[in-house]
């Protein structure tokens, strides 16, 4: 059952899990984008006004669909309120926009078949079709020439449903205000799961605005990575039956592709229908197809493709450095001829070979390399990861306060026992000492201003009522359920805290940014070891038990995680938000 059952603090049933509030400063400093300092401040927590970059701007008829003239927050942002009144914004849909300002570029698109802007407004007097200004602007981007090939996710975004959320409600953002993920290949052509998600030649985002982002890789070209990228995504959504996506809700989706060496014999059983991967089985071809713990939804999807494309340079020689003279040159050979059955007959297009990630970090025998997530563009989240992402995103100790955030946190236990069967005594174990944490440098900021060890032992007393008041007042909602939480945390609370006292008067923050940054690597440890906790059965003996336990994810909010440093990338790759493409109907140019 819910810990959390008041109103008070409703139960927040959340569709990610597990816990901790922020990311280590070592993960900060590999995390591509918006990095200026020990005490980074993401977009997401930008402070001051939104910038509207570029020429384009919202119509006042799409400013009322999108509740901006009703949202305190306004566009792609959202306030949150908790029970004491204070509230706080999180601009979830926005990105940095250079300058250090954060906020968004609008972009008009069309159909293929439709003008987005009319003679009259161009300079040259001509129509502009639909998705020639992102072109355009992405070309500028990876400093491409016009035709080249284009790759950007695509992140379609829900601005309109949650602008004003209370605490109570907060669990209408766990997926951070995303439906969908896909991938965006130049000329309005986009690929999916489900395959017919977005028809050829159209965009869906009337009202379903999408964030584009930019991926680029040391030493590569961008025309050549992008063309890399492509030729996975189509050979993976197109060829065959195409792309499979799970029947089961993609939320709870089982999410295989962990490592290297499941990648890699992904891509060979999809284009070498003959290859038996597991003697006996017959072709590995027929376990992607029919078993559902191999489905990718969207953003699994799109995961996948870019991971084959970091990997796997689309050559002979690279092909044969993977999988070895046997092997490589006839799966080179399948894969052209694949593209071909896919392209109405055109021959696989020529790819400058590069060295693929897993070559850069001096891996041997890529196909059987099973460390988890390493050469990966980023690693898969874990249910700690997830709902660090949340926390950091929409309750972070330092937006929050100790006392929600905690609350929170402890609130995850209902869908952390779905997910994976931790017990709750399990769970306490785990999520307490980042409880201690919070608290801890929450007190390096409050009691700053006390001289000396007595005077902290008084103020610290103070302290502990005032924490183990606020929390006698939530469990007192609760019942039972309430009573074993407090007798569970507030005397081991204020145990540790009054044992704190000399560490907090060494340890002062002068500001919040300071007090989350020592919290960040106080916790990061606990953070490490909350990643390495497994499912109660594996994947196997679930399904013979009838018992469904998923450990990870690649969800479809995951480029706004990676913008937000919130999860890093490979050190090789750099990914950037650089523009939301809207309807040329929900457009104006002033």
């Amino acid at each position: 059952m819910s810990l959390f059952k008041s109103h008070a603090v409703r139960a927040i049933v959340f569709t990610s899990t597990l816990f901790l509030s922020s990311i280590t400063l070592a993960e900060q400093s590999a995390c591509i984008g918006f990095y200026r300092s020990k005490y980074w401040v993401p977009p997401v927590h930008a402070q001051g006004e939104m910038t509207y970059a570029g020429p384009y701007r919202l119509s006042d008829e799409s400013i009322r669909a999108y509740n901006v003239d009703q949202a305190p927050a306004g566009y792609g942002q959202v306030k949150i309120t908790l029970p004491n009144g204070v509230s706080y914004i999180a601009k979830h849909q926005h990105y940095p926009l250079g300058e250090g300002k954060v906020g968004v570029r609008i972009l008009p698109t069309s159909d293929q078949k439709t003008s987005v802007l009319r003679p009259s407004q161009t300079a040259d007097g001509k129509d502009i079709f639909g998705g020639e200004i992102v072109d355009r602007y992405l070309e500028n981007q990876y400093g491409l020439g016009q035709g080249d090939p284009l790759f950007a996710f695509m992140t379609f975004t829900t601005p309109q449903k949650s602008n004003n959320v209370a605490f109570a409600n907060v669990s209408e953002l766990v997926q951070h205000g995303v439906g969908h993920m896909g991938g965006y290949l130049g000329g309005s052509l986009s690929r999916h799961s489900p395959q017919q998600y977005v028809p050829p030649g159209s965009w869906k985002n009337a009202r379903y605005p999408i964030n584009l982002s930019t991926i680029e890789m040391k030493g590569v070209k961008s025309a050549n990575l992008n063309q890399n990228i492509k030729i996975s995504l189509e050979i993976l959504n197109q060829f065959g039956n195409g792309v499979k996506f799970p029947t089961e809700p993609y939320t709870f989706d089982y999410y295989r592709f962990v490592n290297l060496e499941e990648v890699l014999a992904y891509w060979r059983g999809w284009n070498d229908h003959s290859w038996e991967r597991f003697p006996g089985e017959g072709p590995y071809i027929k376990k992607l197809i029919n078993d559902k713990t191999y489905h990718c939804y969207c953003s699994e999807h799109i995961t996948m493709a870019t991971n084959v494309a970091i990997n796997v340079p689309h050559t002979l020689e690279a092909y044969t450095k993977i999988w070895g003279p046997q092997v490589g040159p006839d799966l080179f050979a399948k894969v052209k001829a694949n593209f071909k059955t896919i392209s109405a007959g055109q021959e696989l297009p020529k790819i400058d070979n590069f060295v693929p990630v897993w070559e850069r970090h001096g891996i041997k025998n890529p196909t059987a390399f099973n460390a988890f997530g390493k050469s990966l563009a980023w690693a898969p989240l874990t249910l700690a990861d997830m709902v660090n992402g949340f926390l950091s995103f929409y309750v972070s100790f330092s937006k929050a306060g100790p006392l929600f955030s905690s609350l929170a946190l402890l609130n995850f236990y209902t869908e952390v026992n779905k997910r994976i069967g931790l017990k709750q005594e399990d769970f306490m174990k785990m999520a307490f000492p980042a409880i201690v944490e919070m608290w801890r440098h929450d007190a390096t900021l409050k009691l700053s201003q006390v001289p000396d060890i007595q005077t902290m032992n008084m103020a610290l007393d103070q302290y502990i009522q005032n924490v183990a008041g606020g929390y006698t007042q939530v469990f007192a909602t609760m019942g039972p359920t309430g009573a074993q939480l407090s007798q569970m945390i507030i005397p081991a609370l204020s145990a540790q805290l009054k044992g704190s006292a000399q560490w907090i008067l060494e340890n002062k923050s002068a500001t919040m940014e300071i007090a989350e940054a020592k919290y960040k690597e106080a916790v990061s440890d606990d953070l490490e070891r909350a990643r390495q906790v497994k499912a109660a059965l594996t994947t196997e003996e679930g399904l013979v038990q009838g018992i469904k336990y998923v450990e990870h994810y690649s969800p479809p909010h995951i480029i706004n995680l990676i913008v937000n440093g919130v999860v890093p990338t490979d050190q090789n790759i750099t990914i950037k938000t650089v523009a939301t493409a809207f309807p040329a109907a929900e457009v104006v140019q002033p």
